[in-house]
Parts: C-alpha cells; sequence; structure tokens
C-alpha cells in the first residue's frame, strides 16, 4: 500500500515484482465501502495437536514464502510422479479464522478443486478403452 485516498475511499497500491525484478502487478488503486488495516496480529494454534511440529504460521512474510513454495512443490511432484494423486496427498488443513486463514480459503478450494480435476482425469482414463 502506498496510499489512502479516505474522500475518494480508495486504496493505492504499488507495483509488484517478482523475485528477478519483473513486475507482476501495475501500480493501481482498488476502491473500498468499508477498510478495515489489521496490524500486528500473531498466529494462534489454539493448542491443536501437531500444529507447533507441523504447521506454518503466516505471521511475516518469510512464513508466507515457506508456504507458497511448499504447496507449489507438491503440485509440481504431484504433476510429475507416474501414478495419479493419491487420495490425501494434496490435502491442506486450516486452523483458526483470523485474517490470513479467512485469505487462504479461496486458495484451499483451488487445491481441493485441482485434486478432484485430477481425481476426475484418472477416473476418465479408467473409462476409455486401452489403444494398442
Amino acid at each position: 500500500m502506498i496510499g489512502l485516498d479516505r474522500s475518494r475511499r480508495q486504496v493505492h497500491l504499488g507495483r509488484t515484482y517478482d523475485a528477478e525484478g519483473e513486475e507482476i502487478t501495475p501500480a493501481r488503486s482498488i476502491s473500498y465501502d468499508t477498510l478495515v488495516i489489521a496490524i500486528g496480529s500473531t498466529s494462534n494454534d489454539f493448542g491443536t495437536p501437531g500444529a507447533q511440529e507441523f504447521a506454518i504460521s503466516l505471521d511475516t512474510a518469510d512464513q508466507a514464502v515457506r508456504f507458497h513454495q511448499r504447496l507449489v512443490n507438491r503440485f509440481i511432484r504431484a504433476h510429475a510422479q507416474a501414478g495419479p494423486v493419491r487420495l490425501g496427498q494434496l490435502h491442506v488443513t486450516i486452523i483458526g479464522a483470523g485474517c490470513p486463514c479467512r485469505k487462504l480459503d479461496p486458495d484451499v478450494m483451488m487445491v481441493q478443486a485441482a485434486e478432484d480435476r485430477q481425481r476426475q482425469n484418472a477416473a476418465d482414463r479408467l473409462d476409455r478403452p486401452r489403444q494398442r
């Protein structure tokens, strides 16, 4: 965020760049009805068994990058493997319901949709007659 125009109800965003310095998104403005700027929150695993050992909190940019890289790498491995995606191979579990978790929900839905497509593609291949 590079600016805020409260009278016009717009948030101004700067350009974003990838690690190679190439522009990902241009500078732009986004209109809003209600704006909440939430800063300073930290993750709470609510004592969920296994969360401290296996979960990735999303309190920092580094943690978000780590989560993203792990998710992408798992998709690449699943795509490159010889057999179909195994049930549960691409599952993501969200602990909590704070802003980062609600933001992830659409992404997780995409993961689940991709997993469903993989299963459907595998089922479609089973239904097709073998070519000799």
